[in-house]
């Protein structure tokens, strides 16, 4: 069982369960790693501590910076803390990920529907509203395909609203939080900024899957994505181009619409 490390907080697992371990910094030497150079699957890494101890952790896409997964001198100076001498036998897989908020569904105060599931929100925990999207039932799961892909588009140089948590319900995570981006729909006078986003995603080896007018706004001369729930992964050129054409042709309907 691979268990969770936040960046600041290490939990680490064995065959007798998991619990939070006191902390220490030993010596650490990387044997092997396994990494993803675009940083959208995990990375992998085989280290020897204190040159007697054999561990793998398991580092989540977006934790850190492709750059630093790539060189081991900078790598191990944003580690965090393992478990001090006392408990090293106790644990020999791990998992490195970024700490996540936990937001219980009633703290909620729901200001404004904006779409179904889809909700302006205040909370104690922000000083100003937030969207919250929420799976109202277990069949509405695309809030889990939306977390999967901020895992993949973190630190990247596409324009997204910021993930800020994950929404509970008696403990268990029935959505997510993400900053209120102010703007406005796209229309085709923004066609230009929306190619350069749309550009960005696929680079990554992203298509989006449904894209129009409603999943771009603009804000402040910037093209921002703010719904990607049905993105996947993909490499074919020419699906990348027919999303774009489509888009397109989406977008000059919608304004050619919204002028009659």
């Amino acid at each position: 069982m691979i268990e969770s490390i936040a960046v600041r907080d290490i939990i680490v697992s064995s065959h007798h369960g998991h619990w939070p371990l006191p902390m220490s910094h030993p010596r650490i030497e990387i044997l092997n790693q396994d990494i993803d150079i675009e940083n959208i699957l995990p990375s992998y890494f085989r280290i020897l501590v204190d040159g007697k101890r054999f561990k793998y952790i398991t580092i989540d896409p977006g934790t850190y910076l492709a750059r630093d997964l790539c060189f081991p001198s900078l790598l191990l100076k944003k580690l965090p803390p393992f478990p001090s001498e006392g408990d090293a036998e106790s644990w020999n897989l791990a998992r490195v990920a970024l700490p996540i908020s936990h937001i219980d569904y009633l703290s909620l105060n729901f200001i404004r529907k904006l779409e179904p599931n889809v909700h302006l929100v205040s909370s104690p925990a922000f000083d100003k509203p937030v969207i919250a999207k929420v799976a109202n039932f277990y069949w509405e799961t695309n809030y889990i395909a939306e977390i999967q892909v901020y895992s993949w588009l973190h630190n990247r140089k596409i324009l997204i609203p910021k993930f800020l948590g994950y929404i509970t319900e008696g403990g268990r995570v029935i959505g997510l939080l993400t900053e209120n981006v102010e703007g406005r729909r796209a229309t085709i006078a923004d066609l230009s900024l929306c190619q350069t986003l749309i550009r960005q995603l696929h680079k990554l080896g992203i298509i989006h899957g449904s894209l129009d007018k409603n999943k771009i706004l603009i804000s402040q001369g910037k093209a921002v994505l703010v719904s990607f729930d049905t993105a996947e992964r993909c490499k074919d050129k020419k699906i990348m181009g027919k999303e774009m054409e489509l888009f397109v042709e989406k977008l000059q309907a919608a304004t050619v619409t919204n002028m009659n």
